[in-house]
């Protein structure tokens, strides 16, 4: 039983391979495999549990899970998409632990088979053609399906862990040559790295891998410099010496030996079939019926909407710019707290970075505001002089009011009906004259203090969800109803 690396071009969470074979394929990786059997029927035993499977089915393997793939007929085809756990763990926390099962996608009438299947063909076409944008849609295509996957094929089996001793080892070494694999490694550096014998090294990774360390070593070098061969202005030896050979020579015949060309010759050939694909004859040729068998029977998922909302294709050529109102409107709790020192510095702070043109905040006729008096005679006076600091420093500040106009002063409150800690008065006022008087004089005052056409550019809310019977509360209010 071998541990088959999988490798992903950088920053692309998938990768795909055609297996065609006559013979029992058996073998185990971290990533999360869906294949597709093009022709002919297999056994499929994933962890000595045997299932038959025909053409034309979906089936998944499981992340760290041992399978043997046994043709039930003379030649097998099957289409293989690995995805990245590691990868897509990084958005979509679950994923790393989550156990999937494949039952549901053993019809291929079913809407989870018709899904994939339609997945299979837009992430395929997407990775073959390499548009300016294709990575993007591809981690966005990948994305979807993945959350599909959680969504309708998670299992609540428990998380499937490797004990072999053997298997860990293989994980933990082959990740740390990933994670270095630039720097100057030899069997040497491993055995001091992880305590082991270099002859047995050599040995573990011709038994469990299937080749050497070194050609292991120059083929992951090799595929991990491909983004540089396509995305960069590199010459060909800067190439090499960053990801680890040191010399060109030797880089250009591991390519070559990996892909069937030069370095430079696939920079040429860059607008065919990509080479990123795993070194598999047979999935260039199958490529144009490939992507014709995934796409047959459109019909079928055209009536399918339900679960194909997620995937959508638009033009973007033409486009207006977005009109953001992110910068419109600040907000903080009470007037009173925008009296405190604290607060005030860490307003100014924000509007001198981020500029906004409002601010919101309630409670302006609370009592902590001291804005509403009446004397024994019933007679009221009105105080300011907490509201022009608050908004003294606002309109200093270049910061227009939004001003809820609440909450009700509690000698003109109707009853003893709060909300919050701080106790605003959510009731209705004992007089709705001296209400009127209130908001009036308030308004008016600003006009004279700050001018018309100021006070004109500013918002007012005349109360807080007066709809709700939480606020706006009296016996008075209640018989009205």
């Amino acid at each position: 039983m071998n541990y088959r690396k999988v490798f992903f071009e950088e920053n692309i969470p998938i990768n795909f391979e055609m297996i065609k074979t006559k013979t029992i394929h058996e073998s185990w990786q971290k990533e999360l495999q869906i294949g597709f059997i093009i022709s002919g029927n297999i056994n499929l035993q994933l962890n000595f549990e045997k299932k038959k499977i025909s053409k034309e089915n979906i089936f998944l393997i499981n992340s760290n899970e041992i399978y043997s793939i046994i043709p039930d007929s003379e030649e097998v085809e099957i289409f293989m998409l690995y995805l990245n756990v590691d990868y897509l763990s990084l958005y979509l926390e679950e994923f790393k632990n989550a156990i999937f099962e494949g039952k549901s996608l053993e019809n291929a009438n079913s809407e989870e088979h018709i899904y994939i299947r339609k997945c299979f063909a837009i992430l395929f076409n997407i990775f073959k053609n390499k548009e300016s944008d294709y990575k993007s849609k591809l981690i966005r295509t990948t994305l979807e399906l993945s959350e599909f996957l959680l969504k309708n094929c998670k299992s609540n089996s428990k998380t499937h862990k490797i004990d072999d001793l053997e298997k860990n080892k293989i994980i933990r070494i082959s990740d740390y040559i990933d994670k270095n694999y630039s720097e100057p490694l030899s069997l040497k550096v491993l055995s001091q790295k992880f305590n082991l014998n270099p002859q047995y090294i050599s040995r573990f990774f011709k038994e469990n891998i299937g080749v050497g360390f070194q050609d292991y070593l120059n083929s992951l070098r090799v595929r991990k410099s491909i983004n540089d061969l396509l995305h960069s202005n590199k010459n060909i030896l800067d190439i090499a010496l960053d990801n680890g050979f040191s010399e060109g020579k030797n880089y250009s015949r591991a390519f070559k030996r990996e892909y069937g060309q030069t370095p430079i010759e696939f920079r040429k050939s860059i607008n065919n079939i990509t080479c990123e694909l795993k070194k598999n004859s047979s999935l260039n040729e199958n490529t144009d019926s490939l992507l014709k068998y995934l796409d047959s029977n459109t019909d079928k998922i055209k009536n399918n909407t339900k679960i194909l909302d997620s995937i959508i294709e638009a033009d973007c050529s033409t486009y207006k710019p977005l009109k953001s109102n992110i910068n419109r409107i600040m907000a903080f709790g009470r007037a009173h707290e925008g009296l405190f020192a604290d607060v005030q510095s860490q307003m100014e702070e924000t509007q001198n970075e981020f500029h906004f043109e409002y601010v919101r905040f309630t409670g302006i006729f609370n009592d902590d505001m001291c804005v509403y008096t009446e004397n024994e005679k019933g007679d009221v006076l009105y105080n300011w002089n907490y509201v022009d600091k608050l908004i003294d420093f606002l309109v200093k500040i270049k910061l227009k009011p939004f001003i809820n106009l609440g909450y009700m002063p509690e000698q003109l409150a109707s009853e003893k009906k709060y909300i919050f800690k701080w106790k605003g008065n959510i009731s209705y006022p004992n007089s709705i004259e001296k209400w009127n008087n209130l908001v009036s004089n308030f308004i008016l005052h600003l006009i004279d203090r700050y001018g018309l056409d100021e006070v004109e550019s500013w918002y007012f809310e005349i109360w807080n969800n007066p709809d709700i019977k939480y606020f706006w509360v009296s016996k008075l209010n209640r018989k009205m109803e």
